[in-house]
C-alpha cells in the first residue's frame, strides 16, 4: 500500500497538466498513508526477516 501511494504521488507530480493535479491536502494525505503503511510494513519486516520481538 505505501508503494501504490508513492507511486500514486510520482505520477500525479510527472505527467498530470497542472489543471489535472488533486489538490495539495490530497497529495499530503497520500504521504501519511505512506507513512502509515510503510510503519507497519517496517515493524512486519522486521519481526518476520529478523525474528526481532516487539
Amino acid at each position: 500500500m505505501a508503494l501504490s501511494a508513492v507511486l500514486t504521488i510520482i505520477v500525479n507530480r510527472k505527467f498530470l497538466p497542472s489543471e489535472y493535479r488533486p489538490a495539495v491536502w490530497r497529495e499530503a494525505i497520500l504521504a501519511l498513508r505512506v507513512a502509515f503503511f510503510g510503519f507497519f510494513f517496517t515493524l512486519f519486516i522486521l519481526t518476520q526477516a529478523f525474528g526481532l520481538k516487539l
